[in-house]
């Protein structure tokens, strides 16, 4: 405890100055990958993440995510700090949030939000760089067409690492090829949507005056619908969330039915982060369109 408040001090005193004072500090819950603060101040309370010296690139990404979340979203976004490193640590350090209640209201400026969100758009998918989703690079060439951005930025990737890391066979590969043959029309043609990008419940968080914050985010322009269905893989999201969504931006009334496909991607970050019983929902995706 004592060695973690002075690291805590030395880091705020190189970033704030010197008048800064760490009065307190608090570990949090919800990551698997960094080790996650808060720390009160006599200059008022921070969130700081802490890994190893050569994560920074994670954090440095992490940043540019939620600088464009926070141009292009009326949610609250959490303002950066800085990001850096000292002696052995890579460092993030944002505003500290406050909890509030996941009530009706926060989930409905969620579905909003996410709408309005939805609506920023670009010629192209993909990202200017690559960036992260967990702990795993995450690709984001620009692509003209969704179909091939899908396949040659999102799922092939990850089934190659899975084969690399010896948690599927080889063999997956060319059913991932057939089934991109059969899905050729597959998608609705919609204009691309600048998304969080990795948004499961643990990366929302309500303020105390129930609205919705976003944080950890691995921005690109894809196709909205792939957010949604990531939403509706784990759970947690009111259904009130997905009804003030649809108000702003309405979706396709099929949308769900195409949910398996897109969660392709969302299972095989799972498997190759946590094991490989995660593929089995794949394989029965694989089996059901390939």
């Amino acid at each position: 405890m004592i060695r973690m408040k002075t690291l805590f001090q030395n880091i705020f005193s190189e970033v704030i100055g010197k008048n800064v004072n760490v009065q307190s500090f608090q570990s949090l819950s919800g990551g698997c990958i960094h080790q996650a603060y808060s720390v009160r101040t006599n200059q008022g309370a921070f969130f700081i993440k802490l890994n190893e010296k050569n994560k920074l690139d994670m954090f440095q990404k992490e940043e540019h995510s939620l600088d464009a979340l926070r141009s292009n979203s009326g949610l609250i976004i959490p303002q950066v700090v800085t990001v850096g490193q000292f002696e052995n640590y890579a460092y993030f350090i944002s505003e500290f949030i406050e909890r509030g209640q996941a009530s009706k209201k926060y989930f409905e400026h969620l579905g909003t939000g996410l709408a309005e969100l939805h609506q920023v758009s670009n010629k192209n998918y993909g990202w200017k760089e690559d960036n992260y989703i967990g702990e795993l690079v995450q690709k984001n060439k620009e692509t003209e067409l969704w179909l091939d951005f899908f396949f040659e930025q999102r799922l092939q990737p990850q089934f190659e690492l899975a084969i690399r890391n010896q948690l599927i066979s080889s063999s997956y590969l060319g059913q991932l090829e057939r089934l991109k043959l059969k899905l050729e029309d597959y998608f609705p043609k919609e204009k691309s949507s600048l998304l969080h990008g990795d948004l499961w419940y643990g990366n929302t968080l309500a303020s105390l005056d129930e609205k919705a914050a976003l944080i950890d985010p691995a921005v690109y322009y894809g196709h909205r619908e792939i957010e949604l269905s990531f939403m509706k893989l784990f759970g947690g999201f009111d259904a009130s969330c997905f009804e003030a969504y649809h108000e702003v931006y309405p979706l396709e009334s099929n949308w769900e039915d195409r949910m398996s496909i897109y969660n392709m991607y969302a299972l095989m970050v799972h498997t190759n982060l946590f094991g490989k019983h995660y593929f089995e929902e794949v394989k029965q995706t694989l089996s059901l369109f390939a």
